[in-house]
């Protein structure tokens, strides 16, 4: 095998949405330095243990699916926006987990040879996403 067939010798972010080309970011409103005084955030936060409550998804093991699959972005994504979910739903069980390999398996923002969260983002605004069950 060559070595950029490996996955950690090949990138896991490509770009493929058009973000970075359009001029990436686009902040309207106020940044949270700007309105937020720095004195009035606790010194420390970890949303695993929010007053005894975790609003964190499961770990997730960053070489799934096995093989020579670059799928870091993701991984990354479906993890992200379980987290927000979970966040905004209180910390209520069911845990919400997200399914990766639907945005593997669909092109929903790359492939096994490395993706885009913004094109990911685009795809699950579009297309939604199913549970952790689903392809898996």
């Amino acid at each position: 095998a060559s070595p950029r067939s490996t996955p950690a010798a090949r990138p896991c972010r490509v770009q493929r949405s058009g973000w970075a080309a359009a001029g990436g970011e686009r902040v309207l409103s106020p940044r949270p330095h700007e309105v937020v005084p720095a004195d009035s955030l606790p010194p420390a936060w970890d949303w695993r243990n929010v007053s005894g409550t975790s609003f964190a998804s499961s770990n997730t093991n960053e070489r799934l699916p096995r093989g020579t699959c670059a799928s870091c972005w993701a991984q990354g994504v479906a993890s992200a926006l379980a987290d927000r979910i979970a966040v905004q739903r209180g910390g209520r069980w069911p845990q919400v987990g997200l399914s990766p390999q639907v945005l593997i398996n669909c092109q929903g923002g790359g492939s096994c040879q490395g993706g885009d969260p913004a094109g990911a983002y685009a795809f699950i605004h579009g297309h939604g996403i199913t549970d952790d069950t689903c392809q898996n």
